[in-house]
């Protein structure tokens, strides 16, 4: 009775462990990756799958060496690094993940064409169309990237010389937020320009238009 007592006991404990390092890993996560869309969890796969299959071929090849095998465990370690510090970036300037996806869309192709080079070295042919989705990833991170231009571009056009980086800062931040909502009223008040002249009409721009359009939206 008494040992199934302590046993419970234990159980209890390790149960809160588990749980509250659970928690803060998922904390961890969350704060370095954002939300674990499906991008995110592809790219984890494919990086787990290119470790594999490489450890085969070079099994195959008569080079397996746990020393190499190490070696290639660093890469996929930044490779995360690199994606959770575009995620920052997404969180410092509002970007909504645009960077951290095109980021992901980048080791997503390279990654796949690891995975094919890895087949090939087995001495497996590879589909066409597999081939073919490693272009597919390519021109999704340069479509992101485009659009990201393009964004930034655009709402250059709506702010004059005369206002400082500050102000810039704030109307870009809100643009590629892509509140087109805020964007449509821009233009239907005709605040070009001529209007932008003052960085009060700025600071009432960025900081109250939404605001104010949600106020519109609850009327």
């Amino acid at each position: 009775m008494l040992f199934n007592r302590k046993r419970g006991c234990r159980m209890e404990r390790f149960d809160i462990i588990y749980k509250t390092v659970a928690a803060a890993v998922g904390a961890v996560v969350g704060f370095l990756f954002g939300d674990q869309s499906i991008f995110l969890r592809t790219l984890l796969s494919f990086s787990i799958i290119d470790y594999g299959t490489g450890t085969m071929a070079a099994y195959v090849e008569g080079r397996l060496q746990s020393a190499i095998g190490f070696k290639r465990i660093p890469k996929k370690v930044v490779i995360f690094a690199l994606v959770a510090a575009a995620h920052l970036v997404d969180r410092a300037i509002g970007t909504n993940n645009l960077f951290r996806d095109a980021t992901i869309f980048f080791y997503l192709a390279n990654e796949l064409l690891s995975i094919i080079e890895n087949a090939g070295r087995i001495g497996l042919p590879v589909p066409e169309q597999i081939r073919q989705a490693v272009e597919v990833l390519r021109g999704k991170n340069e479509e992101k990237i485009k659009n990201n231009v393009r964004l930034f571009n655009e709402i250059m056009a709506y702010i004059p010389n005369t206002c400082n980086n500050t102000y810039r800062f704030n109307i870009i931040k809100l643009y590629i937020k892509e509140d087109r909502a805020v964007m449509a009223k821009i233009r239907n008040e005709k605040l070009n320009k001529s209007v932008f002249g003052g960085h009060e009409t700025v600071s009432v721009l960025v900081v109250q238009a939404p605001q104010r359009l949600r106020r519109e939206g609850q009327n």
